[in-house]
């Protein structure tokens, strides 16, 4: 994984997962208890992902982008009382998560330490849950297991569109369905490049990165298709050999 705070090989990236997972098994965290996960795009982000899962745990990500109303609803409807998140994020959680709510910092989480037995996630056991967009009514947790982000990940590895020469650029917000193959995409050997925040609404800046980082696989809606084409720089991105698009029409 490569991040504006450095580079992590697969091994650092598993140590720091299990600190965390085993954190959070010592506090209680088991197989089905959804884990908030209150954290901003970063080295963090891919982390306590992973950690989450290696308690046998699911995540609800609670994207920082959102407005506190929203995060509040969400993190009562999916019933969390762990949030993991980050230090500076820390005081914002007060008046979101009901009073008695376990709070753990990314630091906290992957100090040394702990040393507990982590537990084996079966395939019915809950991966992550995700909240539609509330476009309907209100927002809808919708329950993802194991099973089902594992059949997508081994989909993509099997098509060729991910694998260990695959350059994964990570930059969709992390409450968004589509975000998770994304972090997830180490699954399969691949490369994850993280994007600095909000570099999403910025057509230029996603630019940069995929140049400076040699980014090969891409995904964006359709509107952000169009604005990087628009750029004029598109065609610079050399390494660019793979371009997901949905959730609008693409003509």
């Amino acid at each position: 994984m490569v991040s504006a705070e450095g580079r992590l090989s697969f091994g650092e990236l598993n140590a720091a997962a299990e600190r965390v997972g085993s954190h959070l098994v010592g506090i209680g965290v088991s197989p089905d208890t959804c884990v908030g996960l209150l954290v901003e795009p970063s080295a963090d982000l891919v982390t306590s992902v992973w950690g989450i899962l290696a308690a046998g745990a699911a995540y609800l990500p609670l994207s920082p982008d959102y407005p506190d109303p929203r995060l509040r609803y969400m993190a009562a409807d999916a019933g969390v009382q762990v949030v993991l998140t980050q230090s500076h994020l820390r005081d914002r959680l007060r008046g979101l998560v009901p009073e008695g709510t376990v709070v753990v910092t990314v630091e906290e989480a992957t100090a040394p330490g702990g040393g507990h037995p982590l537990p084996e996630a079966r395939e019915h056991h809950l991966a992550y849950v995700i909240h539609t967009s509330g476009s309907t009514g209100s927002p809808k947790g919708v329950m993802i297991e194991h099973r089902s982000i594992v059949a997508q990940l081994r989909w993509l590895e099997r098509c060729g569109y991910l694998g260990p020469e695959v350059s994964v650029l990570q930059k969709t917000p992390i409450s968004f369905d589509a975000a998770q193959w994304e972090v997830l995409a180490c699954a399969a050997g691949a490369r994850i490049v993280m994007s600095p925040p909000g570099s999403f609404r910025d057509p230029l800046s996603i630019i940069a990165t995929i140049r400076e980082h040699g980014v090969s696989a891409l995904q964006g809606v359709p509107t952000l298709l169009r604005a990087l084409v628009d750029s004029g720089e598109l065609d610079t991105c050399s390494t660019l050999t793979r371009i997901f698009s949905g959730g609008e029409a693409l003509t």
